[in-house]
């Protein structure tokens, strides 16, 4: 697995991230539109649009992890660099390490397979967004299944 830390444009050529992948599952809990659930998608659209400037860049090895601070507002692009591999993600708030993802109400709240304008939830008592999905690389892929998940690239909000 590497990954970026990118202030540029999405994606390769070829490579359609901004796309959402439609699932026959919902969510647990819906939302109607404007609704507390719902992120604002034309913020998110232009913040995968924006130029930026990679800042860091770094691969973890197979079987082995990495820990690094991102800013708020700042973009992280997660890709898998060798073959098929499942890669976990922790996020904690810098400030307030109590506050971190909540893998179990994220998937109540958005949907186990996540993709673009899909948000990481944190614990209780905070329950807030801690990052966005911006870009889903995998929401063409010619075979969709239940366990792909996509992780990144999302933005950290302030």
């Amino acid at each position: 697995m590497s990954a970026e830390i990118p202030t540029g444009a999405l994606g390769a050529p070829g490579h359609s991230v901004r796309t959402s992948r439609t699932y026959n599952q919902p969510a647990a809990y819906q939302s109607a539109p404007g609704g507390p659930l719902d992120s604002d998608r034309s913020f998110y659209d232009a913040v995968a649009a924006a130029e930026r400037t990679l800042t860091q860049e770094f691969e973890i090895p197979v079987r082995s992890g990495h820990a690094w601070e991102v800013k708020a507002g700042s973009i992280v692009r997660i890709n898998a660099v060798q073959g098929p591999q499942v890669g976990d993600l922790n996020l904690w708030n810098l400030h307030n390490p109590r506050e971190r993802f909540w893998a179990a109400r994220t998937r109540q709240l958005q949907r186990a397979s996540m993709t673009t304008y899909d948000r990481f939830w944190s614990t209780l008592p905070h329950l807030r967004p801690m990052a966005t999905v911006v870009g889903d690389s995998l929401a063409d892929h010619p075979t969709p299944r239940s366990s792909t998940t996509c992780w990144g690239p999302a933005v950290i909000p302030t």
